[in-house]
């Protein structure tokens, strides 16, 4: 409990904190201004329905990755390989589904949630049962993942992990009781666009400071079984010493461990 209230020093430099202050404030006027021509609870729930079809979409996106995605994926990418983007295709696929069998019954029966619907068409027993099912799965699984998210920036920050629940909760709470879910749909796509943006520099980063750019790196990946999406990864019958997984070995970027089919090859290993 004690660690829950210490402070200790940040890891960020001040130019750190004004990137962090700049996005918290833009996220605080996008919310304002998305929400400051509320007149009615159809404008506070459903955005008055006029949210654009691509915001609502990098909206949808941003949803759905959270701060476990962010944190854990590329470590689960690293140490396996593909076939975590299974998930997507399915996902992309049911997007489809809901699109053309359920949005437009929202729109016959004039609806504003999926369990406003399921009363409709099922009952009133059915529609609190789904309500109350929903509300207690998000609640555990919001639950971790803002715990989760605080539990990064409080190793970043320095601070304790009550204050930084406090300030993520307040700066949530703050923009979307004012602007509702237009707040939160315009708020989402600042920080899509902020995660897509960071990932495109981040390949083009490495293209550009790994010797053979992303060629080598995808042949490198593929030599190991990194890029295969229909396996758990590596087989156990691959040398240890080549297995780029292994957390025993130290990988050079450098020209000199190229071989002649221009991978990258291990350095000699280190002990842990």
């Amino acid at each position: 409990m004690s660690e829950a209230w210490s402070f200790n020093a940040s890891h960020l430099t001040w130019p750190d904190f004004a990137v962090v202050a700049v996005f918290v404030a833009l996220l605080f006027l996008v919310g304002y201004f998305a929400g400051r021509d509320e007149e009615s609870t159809d404008d506070f729930f459903l955005g008055g329905r006029k949210v654009p079809v691509w915001a609502a979409c990098l909206s949808f996106v941003a949803t759905e990755i959270s701060a476990l995605t962010i944190i854990s994926v590329p470590a689960t990418a690293y140490r396996e390989n593909w076939q975590y983007a299974q998930l997507f295709i399915g996902s992309a696929l049911s997007r489809i589904a809901i699109a053309y069998l359920f949005i437009p019954a929202f729109y016959r029966f004039d609806c504003t949630t999926i369990y406003e619907f399921l009363g409709i068409r099922f009952g009133q027993q059915t529609q609190t049962a789904a309500s109350c099912f929903f509300f207690v799965t998000r609640l555990l699984g919001s639950a971790v993942r803002l715990l989760a998210a605080c539990m990064a920036v409080k190793i970043l920050f320095g601070w304790n992990l009550i204050a930084t629940l406090v300030f993520f909760t307040v700066v949530s709470i703050v923009y979307i009781a004012h602007g509702g879910v237009k707040a939160v749909v315009w708020t989402n796509v600042v920080q899509a666009v902020t995660f897509i943006g960071g990932g495109l520099a981040t390949i083009a980063y490495m293209h550009w400071v790994v010797p053979g750019g992303l060629g080598a790196i995808l042949r490198l990946c593929a030599a190991y079984g990194k890029t295969d999406s229909s396996t758990g990864g590596p087989g156990s019958s691959a040398p240890d010493s080549r297995r780029p997984s292994s957390p025993t070995r130290t990988w050079s970027t450098s020209p000199s461990p190229m071989d002649s089919s221009g991978l990258l090859q291990p350095l000699a290993p280190t002990t842990t």
